[in-house]
């Protein structure tokens, strides 16, 4: 993420209502003992391709919830098969929240990356427990849906069935309560050029599988400084 684009993911967050009134960061002991997580099953030890987890690493970072509470300096895992945040308790149990959430903020302190999740309701036409990673904030915000479903495979004698992780992406586009999927760089420029016509130009050719997430941030970043 550039620096102008960082900025303007500060910004963003700064103006959300909900954060003008959050509480105080709770302490961790605090944290674990109003969140009432529950302990976690080792459902996911069939496993053996693929992963349910945006990280696999434990990450720190911090969670808003939808009354406003705001909760840091935690170890966190987004599990994006079950649209769940794990976290490590003080005795470094891994637990699921059971809390609302809103907002999940994760900071990658090796690679210096921070990446920010939201739930948006029905607004992009998803569960209301999806998970969005949020890409570009402004008048136009990014997002990105990582969906993760279970294939189950048995092998012939085998005792037990094993399970393959499949991930299907999309993105969208997300303005008020106008929320857009596009596949495309063309697309997210149509979309962008009826609200500002002129604000880039159109852009030529078509993005590889690869590099179409940042030439869409490239993109809708362009929009949303100008």
């Amino acid at each position: 993420m550039n620096r102008n684009t960082l900025l303007s993911l500060i910004l963003a967050i700064c103006l959300i209502p909900d954060f003008a009134q959050a509480q105080q960061p709770a302490s961790l002991g605090y944290f674990i003992t109003d969140l009432k997580g529950e302990p976690l099953t080792n459902k996911n030890s069939r496993i053996t391709e693929g992963s349910p987890f945006f990280s696999e690493e434990w990450l720190k970072g911090k969670v808003l919830t939808n009354d406003g509470k705001s909760f840091e300096n935690l170890s966190l895992r987004v599990n994006l098969l079950e649209n769940q945040v794990h976290f490590l308790s003080d005795q470094q149990a891994e637990m699921t929240m059971k809390e609302d959430l809103r907002y999940v903020y994760l900071t990658d302190v090796t690679k210096g990356y921070n990446y920010f999740f939201a739930r948006l309701g029905s607004s992009c036409a998803q569960s209301p427990k999806s998970w969005f990673q949020v890409l570009d904030t402004g008048n136009v915000w990014l997002l990105k849906l990582d969906s993760r479903s279970v294939t189950e495979i048995k092998s012939y004698g085998s005792a037990g069935a094993e399970e393959k992780i499949a991930i299907s992406v999309r993105y969208y586009l997300l303005r008020g309560s106008d929320c857009q999927v596009v596949k495309s760089v063309q697309e997210a420029y149509t979309f962008l050029a009826n609200l500002k016509p002129g604000f880039a130009e159109k852009p030529a050719g078509k993005s590889s599988p690869r590099k179409l997430e940042e030439d869409l941030k490239t993109l809708v970043g362009s929009y949303n400084q100008r």
